[in-house]
Formats: structure tokens, C-alpha cells, sequence
């Protein structure tokens, strides 16, 4: 996805430079470069402006898709592909405010990498944060970072700037992106479709993609995290191997081997998985950095952390158990028992009292697993129930994931297909024409 743009851009921009020229490898001229690439950045463009990524929320990518769009809005000869990238842009830095915790791009991602996972200071998209309403930091991604710094027609707008800066509002964001791959660019010709569920406070933040693609082979899907604060995450996955490089995808902390089946309700997640002991390795396992929480807890199926005010629960389908020695010791935790569920649970000193207290709370009635289906009823009453199939029940009702909008939480309310997408706060208004890819004045 974000190499489609890169190489669309580059050469459109290379031919707008030299349109007299013939470039050896095409064999045509740059005005003809333009003319061929121009539709298709248009394309790429208006696909994404209505159906979002399907490397949604990637804390790798993302920075390159800008790095693409900051480079047409500063320097295409075209008014239109100014306007269209301009327009994307504020899409991505609004995207990204609402899916980051203090500057930790830690939502689910549609891609990513473990140096990323462990630490949102590494993050492609931390830097970007840092000029754009001053949290993250400046690290080594330069491309998209320069360029940003650099710009002298494309800024964020100021009310994305004020929602990037606001921590303190208890957020919930609703999610769905969804279009078709199209074979003579993405090498295969299905439709995808995700939806993702945020919920941010001033001290915790959990993120999942919903049901997505349960039980299919996976290569670099995050599909939930619960963050604290930049280092301290907890999440658990499926490890393809036991690599931690880049070109393993997935590998032991990056991806799944199979995806599992995730569901989401407000500050609790359920994560399913089917293991296979041929399939990678056959196990699950949650990530667990101990040195990165103020306090932490292990006691039979429960793992509890804080740091600050903020809260994270994690419960096993058997013991947990800290890894005492190698490469992982102290960050990973393996269950005793089947390791095919796993329950996330976050909360805070402000609604749950003392760490104590939010220990107690959560253990007051243990999940029941009963033919491949958990049951919870969480600290704040919800009677939740999950399976590999069907949907999540809450309180005995379906969960209405299929009525998912585009993009909603307290700063838009944008329908699934809507030509216009509304952002507000504090009395100030941005509109977008994702239909034709413009501000509206």
C-alpha cells in the first residue's frame, strides 16, 4: 500500500522536474510520467480518503504514506493533487491523535515491527507527533519528519493540533475501513474489511481490531494492545518463530502465526486463539515487560501492572508464568493451561481506586470457560460472553459491530461511505470533502 504511492509520486514528481527527458527504465519522457502516474495517485488517494488503509493505523507506514502526501502538497504542479493530498493529510493527523497515547501511536495496527512494539519512542510516527502538538519524540525516521518540519504550504490544522494535545478526555473511537484489492497492484483481488475499537483515558489506553480474519494466517496484524505508557504495553500473540527481525513475518512478538478472534467491549478485551503445533510455534504467549511498571502483580491467572494511575489486568486460560531466564526473561508470559484465551482488562485510580482495590475488583468473579467459550462479568457489570463463533454478547445482547461507521468518538460522527467527514473541538471546525478531496471553506 504505501510503496504503490511512493513509486506513483516519485515518478510524477521526477517527470514534473525533467519533462523534456527520456527515463531509460520506462522509456518515456517525464511529461508522459506525469500523465500515467497522475490517475493513479488520484486513485490511491480517493480510495483511502473514503475506505481508509488496510495497513490501518501502522506506526511504521503511516509516517511513509505522509512522506508521500507532504511531498505532493508541497511541490506538485497540480492544484488538484495539492488539494487531494492536503485533505489526506488532515485525515491521517486526526487518525493519528485519536489513536495515540501521549504521543504512543499504540493502537492496533494493520502492520508493524517489534522495535515499535516494545518501545512507541522508535515509532515512524513519534516524530511526526512531536511537531505536530508536541509529544513523542525526534528519532531516527527523517523522511517524513523533514519534510513536515520543512513544509512551507501544508499544517496541521488547528484543531487537529488541540486534539492531538488533548489527554485528558476520556475517548472512545469507532472504526471501519474497507475497500477491495485490485490484482494489478496488491496481487490479489478480495475485499477487506476492519473494524478497530480504542478507548483512551488520561492514564490507559486499549485497542483492538474486531473479529478480523480470525483463524487465517497472519503476517504482521497487531490486533490488541493495552498501553500505559511508552515502554509499558502488554499484548499477546501467536509467534510465527522464535526471530525478532524484520524479515520474519510474522515472528515472535510481530504478527501471528494465525490471527486469533478478538472482541472488545468498552475497557475489556477477549482474544481467542486456535493453536496448531505444526503452525509456527504453537503456542500463544503475552507480552509482559516488568522492568517498564511501577508495580506489578502475578498470582495464579491473573497479571496485573501499573504505572501511574493506570491500570492493566491480564488473565490467562491457566497459571501465568513470568519466563525466568534468556532472551525474554521477565517480558514474556506463558500460560499453563491451553493458551487459547486470554482476557485484557485496563482501569484507573480514578474509577477504581487503589492498585489493590482494582485487583480485587477484577478477581471478584472468574472468567468460566465452558466448550470453547469464555464468560466474564467484569468490575464494572457487564456480563460478557465470547466464542470462535458468533458474536460477543454483552449483557445477552450482540455486540452491533456490523453497524460500525467510518470514523466516530466525541470529535467526528462520520458514516460508513460519507462524502464529508466533520472534526470539531473546542469550538473550532475542520470539514473534509472525502468525495473530492478538499477542505471545505
Amino acid at each position: 500500500e504505501n510503496h504503490q504511492i511512493l513509486f506513483h509520486v516519485t515518478a510524477y514528481l521526477a517527470g514534473q522536474l525533467w519533462p523534456e527527458r527520456v527515463f531509460a527504465n520506462s522509456g518515456w519522457t517525464g511529461r508522459e510520467q506525469m500523465r500515467r502516474n497522475q490517475p493513479r495517485i488520484i486513485n490511491w488517494i480517493r480510495r483511502r480518503l473514503r475506505g481508509n488503509f488496510s495497513e490501518w493505523d501502522s506506526n511504521a507506514y503511516m509516517a511513509l504514506d505522509v512522506f508521500a502526501m507532504l511531498a505532493l502538497a508541497e511541490f506538485a504542479a497540480s492544484e488538484r493533487l495539492r488539494q487531494m493530498a492536503t485533505t489526506l493529510l488532515d485525515k491521517l493527523f486526526f487518525l493519528l491523535a485519536c489513536q495515540s497515547f501521549r504521543g504512543a501511536h499504540a493502537s492496533t495496527h494493520g502492520r508493524c515491527y517489534v522495535t515499535a512494539l516494545k518501545s512507541a519512542r522508535v515509532e515512524n510516527t513519534s516524530s511526526l507527533q512531536r511537531i505536530a502538538w508536541g509529544m513523542g519524540i525526534f528519532n531516527g525516521e527523517t523522511r517524513a519528519t523533514g519534510l513536515l518540519a520543512l513544509a512551507r504550504r501544508y499544517r496541521v490544522p488547528d484543531v487537529i493540533q488541540r486534539i492531538g494535545a488533548d489527554v485528558d478526555t476520556t475517548l472512545v473511537t469507532r472504526a471501519r475501513s474497507y475497500a477491495s484489492f485490485r490484482p494489478q497492484f496488491d496481487m490479489r483481488g478480495d475485499a477487506w474489511d476492519v473494524r478497530t475499537l480504542t478507548y483512551r483515558t488520561a492514564d490507559v489506553m486499549l485497542s483492538a481490531a474486531l473479529d478480523y480474519r480470525p483463524g487465517e494466517m497472519g503476517i504482521q496484524e497487531h490486533l490488541w494492545q493495552a498501553t500505559l505508557g511508552p515502554e509499558a504495553c502488554v499484548f499477546t500473540t501467536y509467534p510465527g518463530n522464535s526471530q525478532e527481525h524484520g524479515n520474519a513475518r510474522p515472528n515472535f512478538w510481530a504478527g501471528s502465526a494465525r490471527l486469533p478472534r478478538v472482541g472488545m467491549h468498552q475497557r475489556t478485551v477477549i482474544c481467542l486463539y486456535q493453536l496448531d503445533p505444526n503452525v509456527g510455534l504453537g503456542i500463544s504467549h503475552a507480552y509482559f515487560p516488568t522492568a517498564m511498571f511501577d508495580d506489578w502483580r502475578i498470582d495464579g491467572q491473573w497479571a496485573c501492572a501499573r504505572v501511574g494511575a493506570g491500570y492493566i489486568a491480564l488473565w490467562g486460560d491457566g497459571d501465568l508464568v513470568l519466563t525466568d531466564s534468556g532472551r525474554h526473561v521477565a517480558q514474556e508470559l506463558r500460560s499453563q493451561g491451553a493458551g487459547t484465551a486470554w482476557i485484557g482488562h485496563v482501569g484507573r485510580a480514578a474509577q477504581d481506586g487503589d492498585f489493590d482495590a482494582f485487583q480485587q475488583r477484577v478477581r471478584a468473579h472468574p472468567p468460566q470457560m465452558e466448550t470453547g467459550r469464555i464468560a466474564w462479568t467484569t468490575p464494572d457489570g457487564n456480563a460478557l460472553a465470547f466464542g470462535w463463533e458468533g458474536a460477543l454478547l454483552v449483557n445477552g445482547q450482540p455486540a452491533a459491530w456490523d453497524a460500525y461507521p467510518h470514523y466516530a468518538n466525541a470529535y467526528t460522527d462520520t458514516p460508513l461511505d460519507a462524502e464529508i467527514m466533520t472534526i470539531a473541538h473546542g469550538g473550532q471546525t475542520l470539514q473534509l470533502d472525502l468525495k473530492h478531496g478538499r477542505r471545505v471553506p
